[in-house]
């Protein structure tokens, strides 16, 4: 994904998507980036 360019930032990018682009509720939106980014940081675990 683009964002993870952006770090931990790039929560903020996968939100503002979510909610112009998708019409995600904002009280959905956050705790789902924060699930996507949680995969994304144990992903380099499982893999090696």
């Amino acid at each position: 994904m683009i964002s993870g360019l952006f770090g931990i930032g790039g929560g903020s990018l996968m939100v503002t998507a979510m909610i112009l682009f998708f019409s995600f509720p904002a009280h959905i939106a956050a705790p789902t980036s924060m699930f996507m980014i949680l995969f994304q940081a144990l992903f380099p675990l499982v893999h090696t």
